[in-house]
């Protein structure tokens, strides 16, 4: 398959188990925390309350409804722990 910066070329490669690592910084329930803890520090605005909501939120469903990663994958430290191996992460 010929490589593409399409969205669903992408997730197909990803899904037919092609990329080896899982590079998914953000997705990570440390720098959750650690947006949270800088909102509440630095008294930001309601934008970046929402903000953190709406990530909040995407992170929970993908937890609860992305059955082929396990849920602790959601950590980085586990991530990196594992070497950001895919076939370590997969269940």
């Amino acid at each position: 398959m010929k490589m593409s910066l399409k969205i669903k070329d992408i997730y197909n490669w990803c899904v037919d188990n092609k990329c080896k690592f899982l590079f998914i910084y953000l997705h990570s329930i440390e720098l959750l925390i650690l947006f949270w803890a800088v909102i509440s520090v630095f008294k930001l605005g309601i934008f970046w309350v929402a903000f953190a909501v709406g990530v909040t939120q995407h992170m929970l469903l993908d937890i609860l409804f992305n059955q082929r990663v396990y849920s602790y994958s959601y950590f980085l430290s586990y991530r990196i722990i594992k070497r950001f191996k895919m076939e370590r992460l997969l269940r």
